[in-house]
């Protein structure tokens, strides 16, 4: 099924895995129905996992290519770490220790 939506696009196949991994790190089990979806949907539903502050540290960075702790959450108007330090644990955020200043980058 995700093959067959993903219109051999690697992007898809990445968000499906990363979907997949979220719903499993929540305890739940993978169902083809939570596949069963176009890109659009598939892009709303992983968002939809994260909690407010985490779309919220997310819509701050959005347009950086490279932000570490610090600066998500002062880019977010937060006092505290918590939020961002969750959002980098997401599939979706890659840390590369040898990138820029700041080694996070996600992958939209």
């Amino acid at each position: 099924m995700i093959a067959g939506r993903s219109h051999d696009l690697p992007l898809y196949l990445d968000l499906s895995v990363m979907r997949f991994l979220e719903i499993r790190r929540t305890g739940r089990t993978p169902q083809p129905a939570n596949f069963d979806h176009g890109f659009p949907a598939l892009i709303a539903r992983t968002l939809t996992d994260l909690t407010p502050d985490e779309r919220h540290v997310l819509r701050s960075i959005s347009l950086l290519d490279f932000f570490g702790l610090n600066l998500a959450t002062r880019a977010a108007g937060m006092t505290h770490e918590a939020p961002a330090m969750q959002l980098a644990e997401r599939p979706f955020v890659r840390e590369n220790p040898f990138g820029e200043a700041d080694p996070l980058k996600w992958t939209p």
